[in-house]
């Protein structure tokens, strides 16, 4: 019998948690699963949704029919998924794609965090099975909810088809490389929680390096005011939907984060075979024990270069092929769905 999987989202967006949700239903459909995809209120859609079963708003009724793999994502604080479990004809299971705490307490107020984070721990508890991204997600999870149990599903990315460069970022990297100068590329939001500003200094009194900076955010009018000292080695490309192609021409990506869950520009940078310089936070040291690169101390920067120069003295042809093998055997699609494949067995 073909088993069926439903994933249940917030909107129907281009946002990560959706990036994800789309790569699983691709990898669920490749496993000759049946695939539906619901969500709440409405959003802009997505052009890669070909193949599956059904695409709709969640009804009221979904909460009898519902059968077999029934997976919500980034519903917070998920009272739908606790309303669905229970019932022998599904299994419902949630991935946790972030540390909730640490997310929310940058956005809200502490006392909806506080409502957010009771409602969500029990509602959670209801459910069959719990999913994080990361092994130092599983250890945030148990510390706070140690009546809670997770297992690890690594995120992942599908590969896609690279598109072209904008012709000035293009143009920059061309510029930089006729000079001489490493490489060095962020992708993320321009927000205080990925420590990007911190990250100039250190860039800066290097002339060596040259760096592109992938996103947009609160911070960028602040940041291009401070880039002015650089001259022509800071390159702001505003929001790249597709990375690969900076990460497959830079010499390393440098991530300076405050927090993560598990940061999908890594598992890009290890597609791409591009080294990453990481903040020396949990999930970081993790990746770093993994292969993916090396940390650095980020909060006042004291061994940035001293990593930076290690990193940059193996990333041999050989070493950026290793990169390419461990996302396929960690992180890609096949591997991503794995964990969630064999709850049907």
């Amino acid at each position: 019998m073909t088993p069926n999987y439903t994933l249940i989202t917030p909107r129907l967006d281009m946002t990560g948690p959706c990036n994800v949700a789309a790569e699983l239903a691709q990898a669920a459909l490749a496993k000759g699963w049946q695939v539906r995809w619901l969500y709440l209120s409405p959003g802009p859609g997505r052009p890669d949704l070909a193949g599956l079963h059904e695409v709709r708003r969640f009804r009221i009724g979904d909460l009898w029919r519902l059968q077999g793999l029934v997976h919500t994502h980034c519903l917070r604080p998920d009272l739908l998924g606790a309303m669905l479990a229970g019932s022998r004809q599904r299994t419902v299971i949630t991935t946790a794609h972030n540390n909730f705490l640490a997310d929310l307490r940058h956005g809200y107020a502490g006392w909806k965090v506080g409502i957010a984070w009771a409602l969500w721990r029990r509602a959670v508890a209801r459910l069959d099975r719990r999913f994080c991204v990361s092994r130092a997600s599983q250890r945030h999870y148990a510390r706070l909810a140690p009546e809670l149990s997770f297992d690890v599903a690594y995120n992942f990315r599908a590969p896609v088809p690279p598109g072209p460069l904008p012709a000035t970022v293009q143009d920059w990297i061309t510029a930089q490389r006729a000079a001489g100068r490493t490489l060095l590329a962020y992708v993320g939001n321009l927000s205080a929680l990925k420590n990007v500003a911190a990250l100039l200094p250190a860039v800066s009194s290097a002339p060596e390096l040259a760096l592109v900076l992938c996103g947009d955010g609160p911070l960028r009018a602040e940041l291009e005011s401070c880039a002015r000292a650089f001259g022509d080695r800071i390159c702001f490309a505003g929001h790249v939907t597709q990375p690969a192609p900076i990460l497959e021409q830079v010499d390393a990506l440098v991530l300076p984060s405050l927090t993560e869950g598990l940061p999908l520009v890594v598992v890009e940078a290890l597609r791409a075979g591009c080294p990453s310089l990481l903040s020396s936070i949990a999930v970081h040291r993790e990746l770093a024990v993994l292969g993916a690169g090396l940390t650095f101390e980020h909060r006042r920067f004291s061994d940035f270069h001293t990593q930076l120069s290690a990193l940059l003295a193996r990333a041999t042809p050989e070493h950026r092929a290793g990169l390419r093998r461990l996302w396929e055997n960690r992180f890609s699609p096949a591997a991503g769905f794995a964990p969630y494949a064999a709850l049907a067995c």
